[in-house]
């Protein structure tokens, strides 16, 4: 079904801020099935952008490929959240490969992918991704390599919420001067004993 990777590095101080904030999200969205009410909405985005701006300056001037796929892969998380199949699909490419755990066999081209993503967002109508130790790595200017795990809760149409520890890895290629990605594989991590 699903499978996510988003590779941006964090420093250490944002990585502690934002397992604090994960715990309070997904405590905050269990219990009411919200995210968060529109002041703390508020509170959350100035201090993100207060974040990213500090975070980002000093890089800008040494952007390479992995930080140009962060640019173009953070909103695609967003855009997962709020059900925007479009924003969502974007960065594929026409002859993306899509295989995940959760179906039995991959999933071939631009179409397809977007058809099984839309079942996906009928079938579960609330969805949050909390990603964790993402690490994208470049090579030449060309491809960029994402793995991360996450913490995928999904919510179907009767309320019932399951969730899922997920491995991820996407392959970005720069394909006619644009990042698009070219394959992307989610499984689900092994149980204990």
């Amino acid at each position: 079904m699903l499978g996510f990777a988003f590779g941006v590095q964090r420093p250490a101080f944002l990585a502690l801020a934002g397992a604090t904030l994960r715990a309070s999200v997904v405590s905050r969205y269990i219990a009411t099935g919200n995210f968060e009410s529109s002041e703390e909405t508020m509170k959350r985005s100035i201090v993100g952008l207060l974040a990213v701006v500090v975070v980002a300056l000093p890089q800008t001037a040494a952007a390479g490929p992995v930080e140009e796929v962060a640019e173009i892969a953070a909103p695609r998380l967003q855009a997962l959240h709020d059900g925007n199949l479009d924003a969502y699909m974007a960065a594929f490419a026409d002859n993306a490969v899509f295989q995940s755990a959760f179906s039995a066999f991959r999933v071939e081209g631009k179409a397809a992918i977007r058809g099984h993503f839309s079942q996906v967002f009928q079938i579960y109508p609330k969805r949050l991704v909390l990603p964790r130790q993402s690490v994208s790595r470049a090579y030449n200017d060309d491809l960029v390599i994402s793995n991360s795990y996450s913490i995928l809760y999904l919510t179907d149409q009767q309320g019932h919420v399951t969730i899922h520890p997920t491995r991820n890895s996407v392959v970005w290629a720069r394909v006619g001067g644009r990042w698009q990605i070219v394959d992307q594989h989610g499984s689900q991590l092994p149980v204990g004993p």
